[in-house]
């Protein structure tokens, strides 16, 4: 796709659209508006009521906050006009309702008429274009109180323009909701919004202050107190920002939460890639000397053994072993004892060198992945996707704040909640496919369960080996439900939903493991020597023993090559703007760290000063 031009709004037609309005207002008995609960929809809302003094109207107008588990048990009276602010929903395409919004199915896309202004940007993946700004319902509102004023720039006139530059409370409202839906162009050098936000420490402030206003409208029980004081007092900006960084502790602990977990990340990617750089030297000589010594055996292997073929192991080895046991079994044998042990020496010799060589293998393989994806993160900056994992949050905000900040920091990330067999999640630049296909529902067949585990026959030998008789029917399908409830809130691939279901036990209880075969047996002995594993068996088998599938997603996204981060607490559930943890748990491509967090608050800033 080549660079395309961004959709303008002449002011003729946003005058249209406000003449327009002012004749619904005229045509019903008052004005509900309704905006979304966030800081978008709020501050559209504040600038709109300054709109409404200059059309005249003495209808009564009331102002309600919504959030979308809202939207569905929404009823709309009749002879009131609903004027939607932030939210669009098509089921609310009747006469008495209107939409100013910045959403729609597809990017750089207009719908205005006498019940719709609607603009959404040119922003989206592949997609370029000559001017980029920071979309948002707000700057919507602004453009009609600029119209409503008597403004004759168009809509990208007016954006160019720095608009209400010398308005202290509408330069807040506006910048504040701009920032909030677009928190990724922070991070674009020359951006658009970096201009509008101006200093680092305005934009520390602004993004502390986005931060305390989401914590607080998220919960009911004090939205309605926060969105009275605000619109009792409207244009007054020390009052805004008084009220809405009342929770500036908790939003200056995420911020720095976001950091630590930055830092804490690359520094820990950096001892993988020195570790890995070791370990292929290690790696490398042990299978030079484990070859040479294969080499030298096989030039003294004994006549009856000469029909043991060894060039394809993973097909031979099962011969290698039927020949051990053979020889093994003495009293079956018409050769002298000494001849048998003799060859029964020489057959394990070679299975133990086999073994040696296959680990080496598997070692030098597995640092050269760590070498190669470590590599990638610090000499050519492309990070590797993160999933952070919570216990269940005394706020429902700290998921989607916690996403915004990661993604601002580089990280593409999935954001886990444990909600016991539910579990909530939020995700920051992924499209829409690649979820559906990082979360979605597994069915594990024979092939499936293989790729799943990264060794077919592991749980099998192993069976074999400590003599547990235990049917694994793995032909069996096994499966979990989701239910994809996402939906693109604000710009940057914004998706959220829930996931719900069990899978077995097995696949829990791996989610130490990594994509070793080494480890994963390992785990797998674990399980038997504690006499654990005919129950995670179960899970598999019978359909018992199984645990919540968020659990095993966790496991699924660590071998996807996902940077996996989990904070733990002085309690077991680890509350972050509560702060009752102390460390962070790290895992990537194999390798673990448990990093220590400081909870030393630091000054906060003056708001009203910077502000």
């Amino acid at each position: 796709m080549g660079t395309v031009e961004p959709v303008d709004i002449a002011p003729e037609k946003a005058g249209e659209f406000l003449d327009s309005l002012k004749e619904a207002i005229n045509s019903h008995e008052g004005i509900k508006v309704h905006f979304h609960n966030d800081m978008d929809g709020l501050n559209s809302a504040l600038i709109l009521r300054e709109a409404f003094t200059h059309l005249t109207t003495d209808k009564p107008i009331a102002f309600a906050p919504l959030d979308h588990t809202e939207m569905t048990d929404l009823t709309l009276a009749d002879g009131i006009l609903h004027l939607f602010l932030d939210i669009n929903r098509e089921r609310w395409e009747r006469g008495n309702v209107v939409v100013i919004d910045h959403h729609l199915p597809d990017v750089n896309m207009r719908l205005i008429d006498e019940r719709h202004f609607i603009l959404s940007p040119p922003e989206g993946n592949h997609i370029k274009t000559t001017f980029s700004y920071p979309s948002c319902t707000a700057l919507l509102a602004a453009y009609l109180l600029h119209i409503v004023r008597g403004g004759d720039m168009s809509f990208l006139e007016y954006v160019s323009s720095h608009p209400f530059q010398e308005n202290r409370y509408l330069k807040l409202l506006l910048h504040l909701a701009a920032l909030s839906d677009n928190l990724w162009q922070l991070s674009r050098k020359g951006s658009l919004l970096k201009e509008w936000v101006g200093s680092e420490e305005r934009e520390r402030g602004l993004l502390l202050l986005s931060i305390s206003a989401s914590l607080l409208l998220g919960e009911k029980d004090k939205r309605g107190e926060i969105i009275g004081e605000l619109f009792s007092s409207p244009g007054d900006a020390d009052k805004y920002i008084t009220v809405l960084s009342q929770m500036l502790n908790e939003a200056d602990l995420l911020d720095r939460i976001s950091v630590k977990i930055t830092e804490e990340s690359i520094k820990f990617i950096g001892e993988i890639y020195r570790e890995a750089e070791q370990n292929i030297s290690l790696y490398q000589q042990q299978l030079q000397n484990v070859r040479s010594r294969l080499s030298d055996l096989l030039k003294t292997r004994p006549q009856r053994l000469k029909e043991l073929p060894i060039e394809n192991w993973e097909r031979d080895k099962e011969r290698w072993e039927i020949k051990r046991k053979e020889l093994k079994e003495s009293e079956k044998h018409t050769i002298s004892e000494e001849e048998r042990k003799r060859l029964l020496y020489y057959v394990e010799e070679i299975l133990n060198l086999k073994r040696q060589e296959q680990i080496a293998s598997e070692g030098l393989r597995s640092a050269s992945l760590r070498l190669k994806a470590s590599h990638m993160v610090l000499h050519e900056i492309k990070v590797p996707p993160m999933l952070v994992y919570l216990p269940r949050q005394s706020s429902a905000q700290v998921k989607g704040i916690l996403a915004s900040l990661l993604y601002l920091h580089g990280w593409r990330n999935i954001i886990m909640e444990e909600r016991g067999p539910t579990g909530v999640w939020g995700s920051r630049g992924f499209e829409r496919e690649v979820l559906k296909e990082l979360l979605s529902t597994l069915t594990l067949d024979r092939e499936e369960l293989r790729r799943y585990l990264g060794e077919e026959n592991i749980v099998r030998t192993l069976m074999s080996e400590i003599n547990i008789s235990y049917s694994i029917n793995i032909e069996k399908a096994i499966t979990f439900s989701f239910r994809y409830t996402g939906g693109l809130g604000g710009r940057g691939l914004t998706y959220g939903g829930e996931i719900s279901g069990f899978v077995p036990f097995l696949f829990a209880l791996l989610e130490e493991g990594s994509d070793e075969k080494s480890t994963i047996e390992k785990k797998i002995r674990e399980l038997a020597r504690h006499k654990q594993l005919g129950l995670a068996l179960k899970g598999l088998t019978e359909g018992e023993s199984m645990v919540p599938v968020i659990k095993a997603l966790k496991d699924k996204l660590k071998r996807k090559g996902f940077l996996v981060v989990q904070p733990i607490g002085f309690t077991e559930d680890a509350d972050l703007i509560k702060g009752n943890f102390s460390h962070l748990l790290l895992y990537f491509m194999g390798g673990k760290k448990r990093a220590e967090f400081t909870h030393e608050r630091e000054k906060l800033p003056d708001l009203h000063a910077i502000l």
